[in-house]
This record gives C-alpha cells, structure tokens and sequence, in this order.
C-alpha cells in the first residue's frame, strides 16, 4: 500500500511539474486551469502510461507528451476541460472506425466500432477503454480481453450514476505493446443509471 501511495505521490508531482512548465510558456494558462488540468491527468495517470507510452521515455517525459499534445482542452467559457478535445493516447496505428457508445439497459453499456484493417493496424490489436464519470471524479480504464476484430466491449456501469456527467474514449496498442491508436472520443453523457 506504501508503494501504491508513493507512486502516486510521485506522479501527482511529476504532473504539476511538467504543468508549472508548461504554464510558464502559456502565460494564458492560470491557476485555476492548471488545477484542474492536474486533476484530470491524476485520474487518467494509468490511461497516459498506456496511451502516450514509449518505451525508450521516462514517465516524466511520457507526462510531459501527454500534456503538450492536450495543450488546449481547457475552455475558459466553460470553466472546465473540453472532454471532446483530450487525447488519451496518441501513435500511428488506425483509430476505431465508426466508434459509438450506447447504453444497453440501466448497467451495461456497449462500445462499437467496425473492424479496419488500415495501415499498420492488425485484428490483435487490443482495445482499451477508458470511462470518466466527471461527477464522481472516478476513472475506470478497462483494459480489455476485446480485439480490434472483435468490435466490441461490454461495459458494466456502476450502480449510483444516474444524471452523472460521464465521458468515453477508445483507443488501440498492438499486441505486443509497441505501437498505438490516437484516442477516439465517443461521447459525453448523463448516465441513465
């Protein structure tokens, strides 16, 4: 448990690090952006290793590629993160094609996309998931048995989530990790559960 504590220590550090960096060179970037900018990126910590990965970058510098490639999702209108424009992985693999979202019944929503074998893109290649309930500030990354061939996931939602604001992005690695798929975002919705 210490060691889980301290990663996480670590990364929330490494993050408003690269942030303070980039707010530096942003002068547009103020306080209240690169806090929230930094809550965000500490849910989606697991998300960014897999997405923005390389094996040959520090997690520091995977950080740092992740933030500079989501330079700008902050709305200031808003007041908040435009989910529409983040990027949770990026790489040169094929993006799901036709990516959709729909909820099933009350628990179970589904994830679809047509199978395109396009450029590098395999039928192995895995497909990962990630879920953010904004309501709740709880991320779920399901990092799924689902194949690019397969063209879906089932996705069980948790119970005491209706009206929640939730957020939805699809993206691929190849099976042997090395190469991935730019995030594809589904949808943002109101949980029906």
């Amino acid at each position: 448990m210490q060691l889980i504590q301290m990663f996480c220590f670590n990364f929330k550090n490494i993050i408003m690090k690269n942030l303070e960096k980039t707010a530096h060179s942003n002068p547009q970037l103020n306080e209240l952006e690169t806090v929230r900018i930094n809550d965000f990126f500490n849910q989606i910590q697991d998300a960014i290793l897999v997405g923005f990965g390389d094996r040959n970058l520090s997690e520091s510098e995977i950080i740092q590629s992740a933030i500079d490639y989501n330079g700008d999702i902050f709305d200031t209108e808003k007041n908040d993160i435009e989910y529409a424009q983040v990027k949770v992985s990026k790489g040169t693999l094929y993006m799901a094609a036709n990516a959709r979202m729909r909820y099933i019944s009350l628990v179970r929503l589904t994830i679809s996309w047509k199978n395109a074998i396009v450029g590098k893109a395999k039928d192995t290649d895995i497909a990962h998931l990630v879920y953010y309930n904004v309501s709740k500030n709880i991320v779920t990354i399901e990092n799924t048995a689902a194949r690019r061939i397969n063209g879906i996931i089932d996705f069980k939602v948790a119970k005491g989530t209706m009206g929640d604001d939730v957020h939805c992005w699809l993206f691929f690695v190849s099976e042997d990790g090395k190469l991935r798929s730019e995030s594809s975002y589904l949808m943002s919705r109101r949980s029906v559960y």
